[in-house]
């Protein structure tokens, strides 16, 4: 696993106890440096809103242990990932692949 990823996930701020003004809101990372394998899948060109965008779909795979859900994001090399499943391998549970693309939303 020679690449490293990173894993954010959306927080809501927490109100001020003395004020009740809420506190910002936005995406913190959950876990930095993860191991990782990177494998790309496929990627396509859509014409959306009068414009063509490009969507990439590509799998990574880490170890186990990890809190992470499909509202979290990865972060790899410079670029957002919205995480679209995570599975387990079927024959020893050490590892999770995590399905995910980057390109048509913002992130």
């Amino acid at each position: 696993m020679r690449h490293r990823i990173t894993i954010e996930r959306y927080s809501e701020g927490e109100p001020d106890p003395d004020t009740g003004i809420p506190g910002e809101s936005g995406w913190n990372v959950l876990h930095a440096d993860i191991p990782a394998a990177y494998r790309p899948l496929t990627a396509r060109e859509v014409q959306a809103a009068g414009a063509r965008q490009a969507q990439t779909t590509s799998e990574f795979e880490i170890r186990t242990g990890l809190d992470i859900t499909e509202s979290d994001r990865i972060v790899f090399d410079g670029n957002v990932w919205e995480i679209d499943g995570i599975r387990f391998d079927e024959t020893r549970q050490r590892r999770m692949k995590i399905g995910a693309h980057k390109g048509l939303t913002d992130g």
